[in-house]
């Protein structure tokens, strides 16, 4: 856990709960340098919400310069 990143997550002004959990969780992953790479399948268990919901949120924030999205596809 980045102690930087969840403050900064903490701070920041999503405009929605559902934002908000999802950048904290994503915090709550990240290294010292502000980087995590968990699956869907995590954010899916952690958040308690649906894969759609997560995708079409995450999407909104990149869009709003909340976080930058790197793709990578995992083989399994």
């Amino acid at each position: 856990m980045s102690f930087k990143a969840m403050g900064w997550a903490t701070s920041v002004k999503t405009g929605s709960p559902t934002k908000k959990l999802i950048l904290l969780l994503l915090a709550d992953r990240a290294n010292n340098e502000g980087f995590c790479w968990p699956s869907m399948k995590t954010l899916v268990e952690d958040c308690e919400m649906s894969r759609e919901a997560i995708s079409r949120n995450i999407k909104q924030m990149a869009e709003a310069n909340l976080l930058h999205v790197t793709k990578h596809a995992n083989k399994d």
